[in-house]
């Protein structure tokens, strides 16, 4: 008897068929749930941002009503970062550049 006969060939299929299907079906799946978070994820952010802004629209408005129109103009945030001078010492390049060479 041969190692595959037409009845062990057939079996053999069959089982390479299910497990064949078994991992389209599964990875089917995964990739609606992959989906399904996006989508998810993305309408939360939405949502957020429009709270948000119905949120500063209202407190520009009260502040409007308030009279105080000069804070209602202004962004929500406003930072000012000091910034650090410039030594001495780092604005002088002691060698001269290539391209000063080039172009003079």
């Amino acid at each position: 008897m041969a190692p595959f006969d037409g009845a062990n060939r057939y079996a053999l299929f069959m089982h390479r068929m299910l497990i064949y299907l078994a991992y389209q079906n599964a990875s089917r799946k995964e990739k609606m749930r992959n989906e399904i978070a996006q989508e998810k994820r993305e309408n939360q952010a939405f949502i957020a941002k429009a709270e948000r802004s119905k949120m500063i629209e209202s407190i520009q408005k009260r502040r409007e009503e308030k009279g105080e129109k000069e804070h209602a103009k202004q962004s929500p945030v406003q930072r000012h970062i000091p910034q650090k001078r410039v030594l001495e010492s780092q604005k002088k390049d002691v060698r001269p550049s290539v391209l000063h060479k080039a172009f003079d």
